[in-house]
């Protein structure tokens, strides 16, 4: 008999360790659980009409704490863009107009903040591109000092550009007269005309002269 009451105490011992551990484990899983539900939620939206080369358009984004027991401080939102290698830039969130750095509790009216941002579409090319950017939000959870990060990306498709026509003048050859050489004839050299020294007239006279009397006699 004294030694069935030893099993009976024994199984008693282990009976209430186990309910102790059940119950430890218990607590120990609701505080991992309560760590869990910590960070930032980030939306962002931007137009889903293609935008044209060059032109300026809004993006607005939203962060919410999506910590239920706890609140996030030192709340920071930048934007990249375009993203990846775009210079990143700070930009407000807000809540009714009013530029905030701490997020209430999740489910409660503070919880979350708005912003809008103003992107330029990048320069012209010839076929419609993906335009990516991101927008990136830091915190601090006041439940254990955690930091607490969140992020989205967006992309807006640039539309192709048009290329103008340009009118390229059209060099229209130019008829360029030739100097064809032509046959000059020489110069024509009157023939000389002869001349009678005096005694070669003297001579001359006389032989007229005669001529003219054979022919008197003649007749």
């Amino acid at each position: 008999m004294p030694q069935h009451f030893r099993v009976s105490r024994a199984f008693v011992r282990s009976l209430g360790s186990g309910l102790l551990f059940a119950v430890v484990l218990s607590l120990s899983s609701d505080s991992l659980l309560g760590q869990a539900i910590t960070g930032l939620a980030v939306l962002k939206t931007c137009p889903s009409a293609p935008q044209i080369a060059g032109s300026t358009f809004q993006c607005t984004y939203s962060v919410q704490n999506q910590d239920p027991a706890n609140t996030v401080i030192n709340l920071a939102v930048t934007n990249q863009a375009p993203f990846p290698g775009g210079p990143i830039v700070s930009v407000t969130c807000t809540q009714g107009g009013t530029p905030v750095t701490t997020l209430g509790n999740n489910g409660t009216a503070t919880d979350t903040c708005i912003g809008s941002i103003s992107e330029t579409a990048p320069a012209c090319t010839s076929t419609a591109t993906f335009f990516a950017d991101r927008v990136s939000a830091t915190g601090t959870d006041t439940g254990a000092s955690l930091g607490v990060n969140g992020a989205a990306s967006n992309a807006v498709i640039i539309a192709a550009c048009t290329p103008t026509p340009t009118n390229t003048p059209v060099n229209t050859p130019t008829n360029t007269p030739i100097n064809t050489p032509t046959n000059t004839p020489p110069p024509v050299v009157a023939p000389p005309v002869p001349t009678l020294s005096f005694p070669m007239m003297a001579i001359l006279g006389l032989l007229l002269a005669g001529a003219g009397l054979f022919l008197a006699r003649r007749q």
